[in-house]
This record gives C-alpha cells, structure tokens and sequence, in this order.
C-alpha cells in the first residue's frame, strides 16, 4: 500500500520537531520509561526524567528536578490525554515557580500533529515514524 504524501509530511513533521526541542531543551521529562525508551530510540539525546520511574511523591520530584537542574530549558511531555494535560500543567506550574524555562511552543506542535494522527500517549511516537503501509 502506498504512503500518502500528507501521512509523510506529518511523519517528517514530526522528525522535525522532536529534533528541534531536542537542540532546544537540557531536559525533557515523561510519565513512564516507555516514553523515555522511546524518546532514545528516535535520537534525543537531551536527559530523559521519567517520573513514573522515581516512586515519590510529585512535590519531591518536582523539588530534585528544581535543585539539579537550575538554569535548564525544560519540556514537559506527559501523555496528551486528560489525565497527563492536567499532570503536565501540574508539573509545568510548580517548575515555572521555581524559575525554570518551559518550553511549550514546540510540545504543543507535537501534540497538534499527534492529535493528526489519532495518537495521544508519547510512547505512540514509536509506531507513527515506523509504521509501514
């Protein structure tokens, strides 16, 4: 079967973008290792946090990301559903509290092109740049 041509140009949309905030940010952070396994295994070599793997309360995530990562440009990439927006606004408010810069031009690209794809979870990046027609 054959790839049509607007399914391609939202694959290297998406190529793109991830390229893009990975020169952008020192940090990204994910809800689960999935979503940091897979973020690797398409190129980001920015550090991966992914909170699922901390087992601790969000506050005290939060606080060692604050202390260790002073001065970063972070993204927040929780799962684009309704249970990983309001974590992500979460997380995004309290770093922004602490002077942290949210990069959330580029995320939002991503979720716009995510969304084209009828994806919503950060480890469906994966399948949308690999699958085969």
């Amino acid at each position: 079967m054959k790839i049509s041509r607007k399914v391609l140009e939202r694959r290297l949309e998406i190529e793109e973008i991830l390229k893009t905030l990975d020169e952008n940010v020192d940090l990204i952070i994910v809800e689960g290792k999935r979503d940091r396994e897979v973020l690797m295994k398409l190129g980001c070599k920015s550090q991966i946090i992914a909170i699922g793997e901390m087992h601790k309360p969000l506050f005290e995530i939060v606080e060692e990301i604050k202390e260790k990562c002073r001065g970063f440009r972070v993204v927040v990439l929780m799962d684009f559903d309704e249970e990983g927006e309001k974590l992500n606004k979460k997380i995004e408010m309290l770093l922004e509290g602490y002077g942290l810069t949210i990069e959330k031009t580029l995320k939002n690209k991503l979720r716009k092109a995510m969304f084209e794809e009828d994806r919503r979870r950060i480890e469906e990046l994966s399948g949308i740049l690999e699958e085969e027609f």
